[in-house]
């Protein structure tokens, strides 16, 4: 991975996005691996590429772990190269016999729990799911203290919804609806998923950067466009 991400990195590739499905990589026969770790050692050999995970289900770890494992590679990454991308993952969930009806509960939990640890502050949060009682860091605690962008995938319109509501367009965030973007918390909480856009797998360079904005499913979340050397989008 270290050659590969270095070579991207030189080559001038945006951004990167991990898969984590083990039953595909040993369906064909390959070695798979945990997404989280690959992200931190591709962070430290690389200078500008954006990596992202894309995507980790909740159902594979506790979100507290999910932020220590993002924590970890916002400090091998530094400021704006870390994007957190969270899927239900039916193929995971199939392959190791669990339920696959009730996901929207769980997901709200994961996400709320991990943004709210990264955030830094004390943190109490009770859900269906997933619980979690996190102190605060002290003032002098050498650690990133931003939240990196959330990413979800989602095909099903209920989870397509549930992005929506959970879409925190602060600066530098925004929710992509059919030829419109939208910047205030309200207009989020209006959205219906008959509304939702997926640009199926194409790079919108105009609204979203070079980063590839499809996840293989629905991305609701984005980051600013990056700009050249000479200053243009």
């Amino acid at each position: 991975s270290d050659v590969c991400s270095s070579d991207l990195d030189a080559a001038g590739m945006d951004t990167i996005w991990l898969a984590e499905a083990y039953p595909w990589w040993r369906k064909h026969g390959m070695e798979a691996r945990s997404s989280t770790v690959v992200s931190a050692l591709m962070a430290r050999e690389t200078e500008r590429l954006t990596i992202g995970w894309g995507i980790i289900s909740p159902f594979t770890r506790h979100p507290v772990q999910v932020a220590m494992d993002a924590r970890v590679v916002q400090e091998a990454a530094g400021p704006g190269r870390f994007l957190l991308g969270f899927g239900t993952s039916k193929i995971f969930l199939n392959n190791i016999r669990s339920q696959t009806k009730r996901t929207l509960g769980p997901m709200r939990d994961a996400i709320t729990i991990a943004r709210g640890v990264l955030a830094g502050e004390p943190f109490e949060y009770d859900g269906d799911t997933w619980s979690a009682s996190v102190p605060g860091l002290q003032d002098g605690a050498e650690t990133p203290r931003e939240v990196p962008p959330v990413y979800i995938g989602a095909t099903a319109p209920k989870m397509q919804a549930l992005a929506a509501e959970l879409a925190e367009p602060r600066a530098g965030e925004v929710v992509e609806l059919k030829g419109r973007l939208l910047e205030k918390r309200d207009e989020v909480r209006d959205v219906r998923p008959e509304h939702l856009h997926c640009p199926g797998g194409a790079v919108n360079t105009e609204e979203r950067g070079t980063g590839i904005s499809n996840l293989g499913s629905q991305l609701l979340s984005s980051f600013p466009p990056r700009r050249n050397q000479n200053g243009s989008k």
